[in-house]
Formats: structure tokens, sequence, C-alpha cells
């Protein structure tokens, strides 16, 4: 029997993946930022604006297509708020 990749709401981490790094918490901060945001959790195409791009580029599943660094989701957070 096949085991999700990553659970609703939980990082893979905490869902049981193996080969976890930082990426992971760099998931659970964009799904907690996105449910915080709009009450409910990231839908796929679900992108309203730049802060939603942001949070959703934090969710990938896919761990190599998030930021590499939570610097790196920083400095695009400030980037983001400089305009």
């Amino acid at each position: 029997m096949l085991q999700p990749r990553c659970l609703p709401g939980y990082s893979p981490k905490e869902a049981g993946t193996l080969n976890c790094d930082e990426r992971s918490d760099i998931y659970s901060f964009g799904r907690t930022c996105h449910v915080l945001r709009h009450g409910q959790f990231p839908a796929e195409g679900a992108c309203r604006d730049a802060l939603d791009a942001l949070l959703l580029h934090c969710c990938q599943e896919e761990r190599n297509q998030r930021f590499s660094s939570m610097q790196a989701v920083m400095k695009e957070l400030v980037r983001l708020c400089e305009g």
C-alpha cells in the first residue's frame, strides 16, 4: 500500500517522509501563513497576488521546487514589501 506523500496541513517531515531538510519547515511556514491569511489550505492555482505566489512557492510538494532556505524566503518577502 502506498503512503501519501504529504498529509494536509503537515510538512513532509511531520508526515513521516524521509530525507527531510530545511525545506520541510519552509513548506510548513507557507501553509501556515496561507491558512492564517485565507482560512484554508492552499489550492492549486489559487494565486491572488504576489504574496500568494510566494506562499504557494513555499508549499510545493516537491522540495526541490521550494525555496532552498528561509533566508531566500525572507529576501523575497522584503522585496515584496519594498514594492
